[in-house]
């Protein structure tokens, strides 16, 4: 298999519904963790325990979650979806436990290689 290879896995929803994710890309995958960060920049003297002009970065995971998820779906099918389109609003309107169950699958995917996967 090439590393270029689109992984792909099918989640069952329920007995009528289906939803189709990839493996995210790293490109995907840092860009989602860019939207994610945010930056603060100590000025003048800095702080108690802060260097003048440093950086202090956090990250929001409920958002980088958000991003890897809507890059991570490629389709779907069944009366559930009412005909509608992949878009990100489309999917941040889908019920939670909807999403919860792909997430579990985009979050599989996008794991990392296990030792057996590393040996071959």
């Amino acid at each position: 298999m090439s590393f270029f290879d689109k992984q792909t896995v099918t989640v069952e929803i329920d007995a009528e519904n289906s939803v189709t994710v990839r493996k995210l890309t790293y490109g995907e995958q840092q860009a989602a963790m860019s939207a994610a960060m945010s930056f603060e920049m100590t000025l003048g003297m800095g702080g108690k325990g802060k260097q003048p002009g440093a950086a202090t970065g956090k990250l929001d995971p409920f958002r980088m979650k958000r991003e890897e998820l809507c890059a991570a779906v490629v389709s779907w099918a069944g009366p559930g979806f009412d005909g509608r389109p992949v878009t990100r609003e489309n999917i941040e309107a889908l019920p939670p436990e909807v999403i919860d169950t792909i997430q579990q699958a985009v979050d599989g995917l996008n794991a990392g290689l296990d030792d057996d996967e590393k040996k071959v």
